[in-house]
């Protein structure tokens, strides 16, 4: 079976599979064929370097159901862990295709698509703000389970989402649940937008590449996301320094052009004035303060396997203890070992990805760093984490390929 189609229907189907309500749910049942296609390979798997740490993250979570309390709490840990086994298969996946079957011109241009679509998702939101109904699945799922805060927001379709206490700001949402995952997954996009303006070689793809970057910085303004904000802006900074220092002096011209019109457009669009009341937003900061410190005293209390997912003993009117950032929520459901276990698999990459050559794998080092920001702020799952494995999966098959000898290729 070719596969060469179906991940680009997979991705760019996202909109559909909100509009559906099963955005949430698919990923696992996305992942099924492309495991069954490599378990039905009959060359050798090839694995990025480190991968043993990965399978002992994927082993120490298992472990840690041992802690799980109640029935629902292993509903939790099923869901997320189900998506963990998918991101896997995502990766392997991209990285044994070959460049025949799955080209990086594809990936990358999928990717673009993608984030074409989120940030018309986002226009949408500021346009419609209002709009709001009851998906396929709200009609499927059962009365008692579509009452449950979680079900409730996967099949419910939302154009925007509420503004934080005190303010009456829209948040886009479409085509996702949240305002934090609409920002977080167009964090995670740009470096892709980035690769392809690197390799852009007409003017014209070179000017929709641009346009779809400055078109972004109103939603991602209104979105109020201070963690796409931070993970952006020090991406941006990280990126022009390495450029410059290397002598390189028209992608520094770039970020500067691109800086100066961000901020033309957040004080001519009015969205400015909103993300500076949201940076002073002392309700918001406290919630999240009393959260990281319940997380980890946590964590102290059940250091070696966690408590298998988020706890529910947060104070009254807060989200779960360990919900809010990725970071945290290995560190509270899997314990001090299993967020050494993930952050090194991560960390490997991104040392191993910091040349500025070639250009994939260098914009996969900055994917990983958006990735590490954005890990203390906002869960990544289910799609981000997916668009990073493919990242890495893409990135560790031109190293592989780079290196392997000229006539193997």
């Amino acid at each position: 079976m070719s596969f060469k189609w179906y991940l680009p229907t997979v991705f760019l189907g996202v909109p559909l599979w909100w509009l559906l309500g099963v955005e949430a749910f698919v990923w696992p049942l996305f992942a099924l064929p492309l495991a069954v296609a490599l378990v039905g390979r009959r060359e050798r798997l090839a694995r990025p370097p480190v991968f043993g740490v990965w399978l002992l993250f994927l082993l120490w979570a298992g472990l840690s159901a041992t802690q799980l309390p109640s029935l629902n709490r292993a509903l939790a840990f099923g869901y997320r862990g189900s998506m963990y086994l998918a991101a896997t298969v995502f990766l392997l996946y991209v990285l044994n295709a070959s460049r025949r079957a799955f080209p990086t011109a594809l990936a990358v241009n999928v990717m673009v698509g993608l984030a074409a679509l989120v940030v018309a998702g986002g226009y949408l939101g500021l346009l419609l703000p209002d709009v709001r109904f009851g998906s396929l699945a709200q009609h499927l799922v059962p009365a008692e389970l579509r009452h449950t805060p979680f079900i409730a927001d996967a099949v419910r379709v939302d154009f925007a989402g509420k503004a934080w206490v005190g303010h009456s700001q829209t948040r886009p949402t479409a085509p996702f649940r949240y305002a934090n995952e609409w920002g977080s997954t167009l964090a995670l996009l740009v470096p892709f937008v980035l690769l392809a303006l690197s390799e852009a070689r007409t003017r014209l793809r070179q000017g929709l590449l641009s346009a779809l970057l400055v078109a972004a910085v109103v939603p991602v303004l209104a979105t109020v996301n201070r963690g796409v904000w931070l993970a952006l802006m020090l991406a941006l900074v990280y990126v022009a320094v390495r450029f410059a220092v290397a002598g390189r002096l028209r992608p520094v011209a770039y970020a500067g052009a691109f800086i100066a019109a961000a901020v033309a457009i957040s004080v001519l669009s009015g969205f400015g004035a909103g993300a500076g009341s949201r940076v002073q937003a002392d309700n918001s900061t406290h919630a999240r303060r009393v959260l990281y410190e319940e997380a980890s005293r946590k964590a102290a209390s059940s250091p070696l396997l966690g408590y298998g997912a988020p706890s529910h003993s947060a104070p009254d009117g807060l989200p779960a203890v360990g919900t809010h950032g990725q970071f945290f929520l290995v560190l509270v459901s899997q314990g001090i070992p299993g967020l050494l276990f993930f952050s090194a698999f991560f960390a490997y990459s991104a040392v191993r990805f910091r040349g500025l050559d070639p250009p994939l794998v260098f914009w996969a080092h900055v994917g990983l760093l958006i990735f590490f920001v954005e890990s203390l702020y906002y869960e990544l799952l289910p799609l981000q984490l997916l668009l990073v494995m493919v990242l890495l999966g893409l990135a560790w098959r031109e190293i592989r390929h780079a290196e392997a000898p000229a006539g193997s290729r």
